[in-house]
């Protein structure tokens, strides 16, 4: 659901992003006998990468952010069989204002604090990787 919620904001993100790459990167690579699948992965889409990882980490954070659907689908008692929407934040809900066990949600909103941190910390790695 959150992929259709925000596609296209970050469509116009990558359109912004491929009308400011310069046009005479794209004449050299064609001059220099580039065709349009290699102009596309060794110009455009390098001068693409900070936008790429911001989309990515968006994306990442976004994924972990689906409380409200499982709220609304499940009319905010888990009502599907077997728990199976059981989801971390929706879970991290359930512990702080239904059960009120305050200690053990505010360690499960620190582990997800953490997994979406590692992640970003790991693209944030993979796209510095590349550039060097």
């Amino acid at each position: 659901m959150s992929v259709w919620k925000v596609l296209g904001y970050n469509l116009i993100l990558f359109l912004v992003g491929i009308r400011n790459i310069p046009a005479n990167y794209l004449e050299a690579a064609s001059l220099d006998g580039a065709a349009g699948w290699q102009r596309f992965r060794f110009v455009t889409l390098p001068l693409l990468k900070p936008i790429l990882l911001y989309v990515l980490v968006t994306a990442t954070i976004n994924a972990y952010n689906i409380f409200t659907q499982v709220y609304v689908m499940t009319l905010g008692s888990q009502a599907a069989p077997g728990h199976a929407v059981r989801v971390l934040v929706f879970d991290i809900y359930q512990n702080a204002f239904q059960y009120f066990h305050m200690g053990y949600a505010s360690a499960e909103a620190v582990v997800l604090t953490l997994i979406v941190l590692g992640f970003t910390l790991i693209q944030f790695g993979l796209v510095r990787g590349e550039e060097a």
